[in-house]
């Protein structure tokens, strides 16, 4: 940098090493210097999006993320990343639909449905959030925390013969977790 101060990409490179070193703030500064330099780059916003993100600055990281929308609204990690803030900000309508475009741009990655699914559970939709845990089961069935998650969204509607059925299968992927075996003792004893 001290050679070439215009050179963008070093400070693009420089904010990604702070950034893996969790030094966010430095992080935050070679991004926006990386922007200044170059802002029609998407992946600059994302980055910096991604360093406010980590310092819990989500107002910060949504106008980046929103930019990188702006710049490149093909990219379904850009309304991903948006939909998390917003999520972290209790903001769950606009989480869902960010989440929903992510899966509109990329219907096989399941991490987008447990993120809309949790969404819809905190909005209490949880007919909306059993149709996204059970699509993450068709996708990858052995992804033990949908069947936890939509085991939780059937006690809270109180369906608890389908809550057990999903804790125990919990159970079989995870034998391990005890909270399994807590929420599904629960269920037995709400079902009585």
């Amino acid at each position: 940098i001290e050679l070439d101060p215009i050179a963008v990409l070093w400070y693009f490179r420089r904010g990604e090493a702070y950034y893996y070193k969790r030094k966010y703030d430095a992080a935050v500064a070679d991004f926006t210097r990386a922007i200044d330099l170059n802002p029609q780059e998407v992946s600059y916003y994302n980055s910096r999006g991604n360093a406010y993100y980590n310092q819990q600055k989500y107002a910060e990281a949504v106008a980046d993320y929103t930019k990188a929308i702006e710049l490149n609204p093909n990219d379904a990690n850009y309304y991903k990343n948006r939909g998390d803030s917003y999520s972290n900000q209790q903001k769950y309508a606009e989480a869902i639909e960010d989440f929903t475009k992510a899966i509109d741009l990329n219907p096989q990655e399941v991490s987008y449905y447990q993120k809309r699914g949790s969404s819809y559970c905190n909005l209490q939709k949880y007919a909306e959030a059993l149709a996204d845990y059970t699509k993450g089961i068709q996708l990858n069935p052995q992804e033990v925390s949908f069947y936890q998650n939509r085991g939780n969204a059937y006690f809270n509607q109180q369906k608890y013969a389908e809550a057990i059925t999903d804790y125990t299968k919990a159970i079989e992927l995870n034998p391990q977790e005890v909270s399994f075996y807590l929420n599904r003792g629960n269920s037995y004893y709400n079902q009585r």
